[in-house]
């Protein structure tokens, strides 16, 4: 398991958590999710999108995950964005499974269709 952060103080937190949890297969980087993705060789099964709803990284953050083949066919990913907004452009390989919105949160969960192509 891989988590990426890039602020010192909620890296430092989940370094603390994933020791405390005896997490052994648990990485924590401090970095940009955009830096972390670009180096990554490794495929995964399930992936959280939770960027700064303010730094609209959704989109940027979905093209790569496709473009670099991070995500193992049928892989799920549930994403976060703030309740008021549309949701943001996604590889047309992401099928919605869930879409709720928990106050001022929406959250949905998608899945990639295996086999499937994105458009984009």
């Amino acid at each position: 398991m891989d988590m990426v952060e890039p602020h010192r103080h909620a890296f430092q937190q989940l370094q603390t958590n994933a020791l405390h949890l005896q997490a052994a297969t648990c990485e924590v980087h401090q970095m940009s999710a955009q830096q972390f993705i670009a180096n990554s060789r490794v495929a995964y099964d399930v992936v959280f999108l939770d960027p700064p709803y303010q730094a609209g990284l959704w989109t940027v953050l979905a093209e790569m995950l496709s473009e670099r083949n991070l995500l193992k066919p049928e892989a799920t990913i549930y994403l976060e964005c703030a309740a008021k907004q549309a949701l943001p452009r996604l590889p047309a390989d992401w099928q919605l499974l869930k879409d709720k919105i928990a106050g001022d949160v929406r959250y949905c969960l998608f899945s990639k269709s295996a086999g499937k192509q994105s458009d984009e």
